[in-house]
């Protein structure tokens, strides 16, 4: 090959300030230039490009390394971030998504949806969770504006999830140690009208009646399934809706509903009782609902009384696993450790700085009561938030029957 025609590498870097972590270094120099080099060398020191009679030759090795490359720094560029617009997810995300720490070069283009719209996207297209049903299908709300955008949901790289649908994508997302939303000792909660509740309740010389007034969780149970309700939940594939099929098994007609129209449905006669997440645990007696029970509380008692020796006190229940946040498999392992830093640090950032993300978890909330979005947060977003403790995997491990966790 006439000299004037091999070829030597010669590394263009590609906004070398943007990257800040040195193991990237690799993607910086990706973009090469080559301008010769001498004939005879072994593979491994051929240049990534060469000519034959006039022709580029480029082999499947060096393909494989510049496609790879790029394809770091693309999610570098722009990584899809589907969250909740619920308060817990709005503050531990709020430094994250409006720039209050570095990030490290990556860019988040973030969609806000529905629990059950974020966990259809992550299982493999997003669906309106009114299209699906346990026993009985819909309850006819699949109108609603707020599902509008969820047709559109692709697959993202990073999404907040429930963690009762973990297991059915375990082979293609990975649970970050960061953004767990556990509770302890509250959660959901089933709640009813009031004349559902009353049945043959109270027993014979007790005054009053209701859901409340029934003496204990059983017999309030009992008394609404002897109405044969129809139960609104807030997705088929949420834990609400786990607990309450692995708890109350005798509530069989279970229907998908969006969370925030429950309260609103089950008091104007729409179906029988609900199921509450978010901020509804706080306000459904202003709808005139009585609570039937706690979903996290009977959690609580049901993991007391499980004989474990990896639980931190034989006397006290696990934490509630609620929602956890899950990066795609596809992603490099460089990227998922760098979203986990940024989850935790926005999440580090919002304890010390509870003020700066007022309005922005306010802007999303379903619920303007300041009172009502501090007790949701302070419920929910908590050590288990930051990293996850043994106590808190275990109790993942307990509800979706997952080893390794």
């Amino acid at each position: 090959m006439p000299k004037g025609r091999t070829l030597v590498r010669q590394p263009v870097t590609v906004a070398q300030d943007k990257w800040q972590r040195p193991r990237l270094f690799f993607c910086r120099t990706a973009l090469v230039w080559f301008r010769g080099t001498e004939p005879g060398l072994q593979p491994l020191q051929a240049p990534f490009f060469s000519m034959d009679n006039g022709q580029w030759i480029i082999s499947y090795a060096q393909k494989f390394i510049i496609n790879y490359s790029l394809s770091i720094i693309n999610y570098l560029v722009r990584l899809t971030l589907n969250i909740s617009p619920c308060p817990n997810d709005t503050f531990m995300f709020d430094a994250l998504v409006n720039g209050r720490i570095a990030l490290r070069g990556h860019e988040f283009e973030v969609r806000f949806a529905d629990i059950e719209q974020l966990n259809a996207a992550v299982m493999g297209g997003a669906e309106n969770p009114s299209d699906a049903g346990d026993s009985g299908g819909s309850v006819g709300f699949g109108d609603s504006d707020e599902w509008n955008d969820a047709d559109t949901l692709n697959a993202p790289h990073i999404s907040k999830i429930s963690y009762a649908v973990l297991p059915a994508i375990a082979d293609r997302y990975t649970l970050l140690d960061s953004g767990s939303a556990l509770g302890h000792g509250n959660g959901p909660v089933l709640v009813a009208r009031r004349d559902l509740c009353v049945g043959n309740y109270p027993p014979a010389g007790r005054s009053g009646g209701g859901c409340e007034a029934t003496d204990g969780v059983a017999g309030r149970v009992a008394t609404l399934a002897a109405n044969n309700p129809i139960i609104a939940v807030p997705g088929i594939h949420t834990t609400a809706n786990l607990l309450l099929q692995r708890l109350f098994p005798t509530l069989t007609d279970r229907r998908p509903m969006l969370f925030s129209e429950i309260a609103g449905a089950v008091a104007d006669g729409r179906v029988d009782a609900g199921v509450l997440i978010h901020e509804g645990r706080f306000t459904y007696r202003d709808h005139g609902l009585e609570l039937v029970a706690d979903l996290g509380e009977e959690w609580d008692a049901y993991s007391r009384n499980m004989n474990c020796s990896e639980k931190q006190d034989a006397r006290s229940g696990l934490p509630l696993p609620l929602g956890a946040i899950v990066a795609s498999r596809e992603l490099p392992p460089e990227v998922v450790r760098d979203v986990e830093e940024l989850v935790r640090e926005s999440i580090e950032y919002a304890f010390a700085n509870p003020a700066a993300s007022r309005e922005f978890v306010r802007a999303h909330a379903r619920e303007m009561d300041d009172e009502v979005i501090e007790n949701h947060i302070a419920l929910f977003v908590n050590d288990n938030s930051l990293t996850l403790n043994p106590e808190g995997r275990l109790a993942i491990r307990t509800l979706t029957g997952m080893s390794g966790v």
